[in-house]
């Protein structure tokens, strides 16, 4: 269950405001490496990241069946406008 109304901690905010960018110049958002290589952190950290932003309800990850999904982030309505 997401916890809403939880502050995001400055790193947080930071790869928030990484992906919404991200998001807005190319219509689709960055992969977890991509994440990690721009924060110098492992791929699992940024999944850790990515993890807590969904638990604070900013953004969601789309889940397929079969095959590897790589772009999958996509934001929560309330923070596009």
């Amino acid at each position: 269950m997401a916890k809403v109304n939880l502050p995001l901690t400055s790193r947080e905010e930071d790869i928030f405001a990484y992906i919404l960018g991200y998001i807005v110049d190319n219509n689709y958002s960055p992969t977890r490496q991509e994440i990690a290589d721009k924060f110098s952190i492992s791929p699992t950290g940024a999944q850790k990241f990515i993890q807590s932003l969904i638990d604070k309800g900013r953004i969601r990850v789309i889940k397929k069946k079969g095959g590897r999904v790589w772009r999958n982030i996509v934001l929560v309505k309330k923070d596009l406008g």
